[in-house]
């Protein structure tokens, strides 16, 4: 729907730009017309019907080179540029504005040219004048106004429309709609909590009720979509108003955002579906980033897995920190071309070099990071969909463990200043392999930091983040438009979520603290009941969950947990700063571990899965997990009892 608004208003404005030659001559001949008609209408007035002949021949004479002058001073003042069709009190003061300047010139005019006439004929020239350049303009507004409203009575619209807000966005968004009905729909008013504008009318819409009235409003006037247009209430706020409106079963749409409106960017073509920031229902967490700044200005920045969701935010904010240089690695140049594309349009002076490479190839990384020297890097690489590679565990550690292992001896070896590694799948002491991954990661970059290289390095637990290209959202959209069902696993399963915007955020926050060997852990606050984000979906697409869309329950997957925390063991130890706490971490010979890292990887490469598992019990001894093979799912009950396995050094 969104994307036929734009469409629609990007016609239009092909329209118009085909007939503005057309309507700018109309327009001056209009003026030339009004200019001398109102002018001659006051002379007649002011001589009761009979205007002396040498006057009349004098004004002639003169109002040639005038009225020149007059268009020339109207051009100046915009008048033949505005789209008349939305002509509003801005147009108003443009005309009042253009017919003043020209008023002083006339007068000065006429006194030059000995043309002596009353003053008070000046002025009621002055007035009519103004009067009848804005008749032009604005009775098309009123024509076009009266054929729609002529159209919208012969026949019916294909939906009904209601704003919620009545302030100058909803204005604007009004005046598109009234505008525009055969494609907007037809509007039926405001919904505003403020008891004075009860019953009002504000730029032709009346203010029908407030957020208690949406409901039995909806019902009776068959209300289709209802438009949230309050830029500046809160998430919070936001949320609850959502729900009063899920009530009434209408399809619900909401503005961009403050930003939006001060930019006078806000339209039709802007709103967008409620979105899972709303949903949320809590305040983005914002943090000042000047810090960052001399983390990142004037320096070699290199992002790993660049082309994923966290990696494209993370450079686009990288680069508004003004690096010299940024580096992008990721193995699919799919999605990097079109980061590379905004990336070089909105920040030419950052020299950017995307490389396409995989982080398993060791050879390749050390050549790449000789040859770059790079200040900071910021290592995002690696699977992230558990669903898809759960019975690929050994697959997962080449990639995810091996890959990361590449990246930070060569970051050691060649003179980095900070590795950060980004981690997103920690869960719980029952974990998945992409679990026991970020865990052997930490370990080794702890390890490393006991090293001589003069690289600090530091793992950062972001958790779950909300809407990425592979997330649950995703999924769930997926499903209500192809009819259904939406799959559960279960009904109570929830989980801690944040925005890409908030994890970014988070991320270059915790860099700025890094001393090296750092572990953080995020905890953004109360999580979010996955079933009840289904069901809010399905009814915030105008449908009615077990009527028009099911929602299943499939049953949890082997491993999963109704409550998803990042860390449960680790003990836990505040920062200063909101939400971002540092997990303690035994520390390991880094020597010792890589000897173990490296049977693993023959045991990977040998196929051999006894041999692999008892290794990451000797990494990760407390640890216990569930793991898929073949089809076969099959539970190491206690990596702990692996212990036995000895490890040759």
């Amino acid at each position: 729907m969104v994307e036929r608004l734009l469409v629609s208003c990007l016609v239009r404005g092909e329209t118009l730009m085909t007939n503005t030659n057309i309507r700018r001559v109309f327009l001056s001949i209009s003026d030339a017309v009004m200019i001398n008609f109102m002018f001659i209408i006051v002379l007649y007035l002011h001589y009761e019907g009979s205007i002396p002949i040498d006057i009349f021949h004098k004004y002639i004479s003169l109002s040639f080179i005038l009225t020149i002058a007059k268009l020339l001073i109207y051009n100046q003042f915009k008048l033949y540029n505005s789209i008349w069709e939305f002509a509003s009190i801005e147009e108003l003061i443009d005309i009042v504005g253009a017919v003043t300047v020209g008023f002083f010139l006339e007068y000065v005019y006429f006194i030059t040219t000995g043309l002596n006439l009353y003053y008070g004929v000046l002025l009621l020239a002055y007035f009519l004048e103004i009067a009848g350049i804005s008749s032009i303009r604005f009775s098309y507004r009123v024509l076009r106004r009266f054929r729609l409203r002529q159209s919208v009575t012969k026949r019916r619209l294909n939906k009904t429309v209601m704003i919620v807000g009545s302030g100058a966005t909803a204005s604007m968004i009004a005046r598109e709609i009234i505008e525009h009905p055969e494609i907007h729909g037809l509007l039926i008013g405001y919904i505003d909590d403020d008891i004075t504008k009860q019953n009002r009318i504000i730029s032709g819409v009346k203010v029908i009720g407030n957020q208690f009235d949406i409901f039995s409003i909806v019902k009776r006037y068959q209300v289709n979509e209802i438009i949230i247009a309050l830029p500046t209430e809160s998430p919070k706020e936001i949320k609850e108003l959502i729900k009063v409106c899920k009530r009434a079963k209408a399809e619900v749409k909401i503005i961009p955002g403050v930003r939006e409106v001060i930019g006078g960017q806000v339209s039709m073509s802007n709103l967008q579906d409620v979105g899972i920031d709303e949903l949320l229902g809590r305040e983005p967490m914002e943090f000042d980033l000047s810090a960052a700044k001399e983390l990142i200005e004037n320096r070699t920045i290199l992002v790993t897995g660049g082309g994923g969701t966290i990696g494209q935010e993370l450079s686009k904010k990288i680069c508004e920190l003004s690096p010299s240089k940024l580096i992008i690695i990721d193995f699919y140049e799919n999605d990097v071309y079109s980061l590379q594309n905004e990336l070089t349009m909105a920040f030419p002076e950052v020299e950017l070099d995307v490389i396409i490479a995989t982080i398993q190839e060791r050879d390749c990384i050390y050549s790449l990071m000789k040859n770059n020297k790079a200040d900071v890097v910021f290592h995002c690489a690696g699977y992230n969909n558990i669903k898809m590679l759960k019975s690929n565990p050994m697959e997962v550690i080449k990639n995810n463990t091996f890959g990361t292992l590449n990246m930070a001896e060569a970051a050691g070896k060649y003179g980095v200043d900070h590795f950060f590694c980004v981690s997103t799948n920690i869960t719980n002491n029952n974990m998945n392999i992409f679990g026991v991954s970020a865990k052997i990661n930490e370990k080794i970059l702890v390890a490393l930091n006991q090293t001589d290289a003069k690289t600090k390095y530091t793992s950062i637990r972001i958790g779950k983040v909300i809407n990425t290209k592979d997330s649950v959202i995703q999924l769930f959209k997926k499903q209500i438009n192809e009819g259904g069902p939406v799959t559960v696993t279960h009904k109570e399963i929830e989980r801690v979520f944040m925005t890409i915007s908030e994890a970014v955020v988070l991320i270059l926050k915790t860099s700025i603290m890094a001393e090296g060997g750092d572990i953080f852990n995020v905890d953004v606050g109360k999580p979010l009941r996955i079933y009840n984000l289904a069901y809010d979906l399905i009814e915030l697409s105008g449908l009615k969950p077990y009527e028009d869309i099911d929602i299943e329950i499939v049953g949890l997957r082997q491993g999963e947990k109704l409550q998803g925390e990042i860390v449960v063991a680790d003990e836990l130890m505040p920062t200063g700063v909101n939400c971002i706490f540092k997990a303690k971490s035994d520390i390991t010979k880094f020597d010792e571990l890589r000897e173990i890292l490296i049977q693993m990887s023959e045991a990977v490469d040998e196929g051999n899965h006894i041999s692999f598992f008892n290794l990451i019990g000797a990494i990760l001894p407390t640890y216990e997990m569930d793991y898929d093979i073949d089809g076969s799912s099959k539970k190491v009950a206690s990596l702990n009892s692996y212990r036995k396995f000895q490890v040759k050094h």
